[in-house]
This record gives C-alpha cells, sequence and structure tokens, in this order.
C-alpha cells in the first residue's frame, strides 16, 4: 500500500509541474539600469549611445542614442524571449528632446511556418517631449491571419531612415505586455 501512495505522490507532482504557467502580466525586456544591457545589442556605424542618467521613465537611467546622418540607422538585439504569444503589446519609452517631431521605425523579425522569416513592421511619428510607443501584437496577428501560438521572435531593430542631420533620442522600458481582463 506504501508504495501506491508513493506512486499516487509521484504522480500528481508531475502532473503539476507539467501544467503550462501563465506568463507575467508584463515583462521588461530593457531598463538600462546597467552596462552590461548595451552588450546584448548590435549597434550600427553612424551611431553614437550611451547610459543617461538625463532623461528617464523609470529608474535612474536611460539609453541615449545619437542618430547620425545615414541612410539607415539604428540597433537590434535578439537577445529576447522567443515566444511572445502569451502577449498583446510590444512598448517602448521614447523621449525626443528635438523642437521638431521626427520618424522612427521599429521592425520585429519573427519565424513563421509558412515562410522563413517575417517582418512586423511599424513607424511612429514622435513629437517632442516623452512618448510611450507601442505595437499591437494581437491586431497584427489577425491582419496577418496567423494564430497566437505562432508568435515567435527573433529579434527586433529600431532606426531611423534618410537621416540629414544629428538627432538624439533617449530610450527606456522596453517591454511585453498582457491585457488579460482575469
Amino acid at each position: 500500500m506504501s508504495y501506491l501512495c508513493q506512486l499516487a505522490w509521484v504522480v500528481f507532482f508531475a502532473a503539476v509541474s507539467c501544467v503550462p504557467q501563465k506568463a507575467e502580466q508584463s515583462v521588461v525586456l530593457f531598463d538600462f539600469e546597467n552596462e552590461a544591457e548595451l552588450d546584448r545589442f548590435g549597434w550600427k556605424c553612424r551611431s553614437r549611445f550611451e547610459l543617461s542618467d538625463h532623461v528617464q521613465s523609470s529608474g535612474k537611467r536611460s539609453l541615449r542614442f545619437d542618430f547620425y546622418p545615414a541612410k539607415r540607422v539604428g540597433f537590434s538585439t535578439g537577445d529576447v524571449p522567443r515566444d511572445w504569444a502569451p502577449y498583446d503589446v510590444f512598448s517602448f519609452w521614447v523621449n525626443n528632446p528635438q523642437e521638431t517631431t521626427v520618424v522612427l521605425n521599429c521592425r520585429i523579425s519573427r519565424s513563421l511556418k509558412s515562410r522563413q522569416h517575417d517582418f512586423i513592421s511599424r513607424q511612429f511619428e514622435v513629437s517632442p517631449g516623452a512618448s510611450r510607443l507601442s505595437i499591437d501584437l494581437g491586431n497584427v496577428q489577425k491582419i496577418k491571419d496567423i494564430g497566437k501560438n505562432e508568435l515567435m521572435v527573433d529579434g527586433f531593430y529600431v532606426y531611423m531612415e534618410n537621416v540629414d542631420r544629428t538627432i538624439i533620442l533617449y530610450f527606456d522600458e522596453f517591454r511585453l505586455e498582457r491585457n488579460d481582463k482575469n
């Protein structure tokens, strides 16, 4: 009888450990509070970057990125969780200290069963001051006619095109968010 009781406990704990865990409500991918985060990015030529305590959305620092004149300039990373299916929104904070609106692009690279790679691209007009920019992942999935379980991400690229003068932007809090009503 003792053997059956032990076996029952083993089966119970095995079953409990196999139950899928619900994703966190919000996951911060980058908050730029330490120098090690800079090593997780691929930096493009014609740019300068550093951690800054000048402006931030939370914490003590943000990423200051100088976009120098170029056809295309920005930064990218593949050092992110691959499965974005549990999340509804990819967002980040940006501060534009210029006196004019600038155009910023964000491209999320993802793998699909039907193709090698696909891109979710979004262009933002960033007004002077602080803004939270976001890409609604749920709408993208509906438009592309794919299921939630297929949102496997390879990374993202934030860039500007046809830059004719040096433009400085501050970035903070790249995150994934769920919009659960539960």
